[in-house]
């Protein structure tokens, strides 16, 4: 903190290594620190999303232990092609214990010609509430972050063509992407839901919701009115979160409350883990599912 820059972010080497595969780090000259007698190494954070090959790798890291898991989710997924509705799974587990490793599995596995939308929860913010939110519906209109706000109403449209309510779905749905003029709480939700089950109607749609342990209560009560009342357009929704949702909403943990199924992952044994490490480390081994 006291040798960055303005608006530059450096990370102790310990913290690089922790996370180079999540973010583009950039080596920096190492550092004359007070306190420290030699010079520390440090990194520059360059992006926050992740390289090309580093995503390659982190989608190609084995897969242990969470075969029964992975038919699980492969199961709720055929019940929504065949029911053409909207179905939540909950993946419930501890930090770290693979719960976006699983979600990635199922997607390059059993739904690959699916459309899919990955949404976070942050934990604190101003826009803590609405980011996932927005997210949701740039994925839905592959909306981009430069895309100007006509843009943004010329792709939305073009989403909700032929749709009775394509203007008032564009118009409430694009004041959220503009950040005023935010709508009351059931158009909002209307909109997201029709935009949604747009983007559903050519071919299956999964949306990811990772750490929705941190969602605020505005974003809870969406999920739950998507499957109550997203119809007639597969959309399944996975929902990874810790522990801590059981606390602050009971009824997207519980089986049959909101979700079709709630998918407690427990820490793999010891012989998993060294099946993993062994795959992990090129020791052989299947690199892509093993019991």
């Amino acid at each position: 903190q006291q040798v960055a820059g303005e608006g530059e972010v450096l990370l102790s080497e310990r913290t690089g290594r922790v996370i180079r595969h999540r973010v583009q780090l950039a080596p920096v000259p190492p550092l004359i620190l007070k306190g420290k007698v030699v010079p520390v190494r440090a990194w520059r954070l360059l992006d926050t999303a992740p390289t090309e090959a580093d995503a390659d790798g982190l989608a190609d890291a084995p897969l242990v232990g969470r075969r029964a898991e992975l038919e699980r989710l492969r199961a709720a997924f055929e019940d929504v092609v065949a029911e053409q509705a909207c179905r939540l799974v909950t993946v419930v587990g501890s930090l770290g214990i693979g719960k976006t490793r699983l979600a990635s599995e199922f997607v390059g596995t059993a739904a690959p010609d699916a459309v899919v939308i990955h949404c976070r929860c942050e934990h604190v913010g101003v826009t803590a509430t609405f980011l996932p939110v927005v997210e949701i519906i740039r994925g839905a209109g592959t909306i981009g972050d430069t895309d100007s706000p006509e843009t943004v109403q010329t792709k939305l449209a073009r989403l909700v063509y032929g749709d009775v309510d394509a203007e008032r779905v564009v118009a409430r749905t694009s004041s959220v992407l503009g950040g005023t003029d935010v709508p009351g709480v059931a158009e909002l939700f209307w909109g997201i839901r029709k935009i949604l089950e747009a983007a559903a109607r050519p071919g299956p749609l999964v949306v990811i919701l990772d750490d929705v342990h941190w969602a605020k209560p505005l974003f809870l009560d969406l999920i739950e009115h998507l499957v109550e009342w997203a119809h007639d357009a597969p959309i399944m929704l996975i929902a990874l979160a810790r522990p801590d949702l059981r606390e602050t909403r009971e009824k997207l943990t519980t089986p049959g409350a909101v979700p079709v199924d709630v998918i407690d992952l427990v820490p793999l044994t010891m012989h998993q883990s060294r099946a993993y490490l062994t795959a992990l480390l090129g020791g052989g081994g299947d690199r892509k599912s093993t019991r």
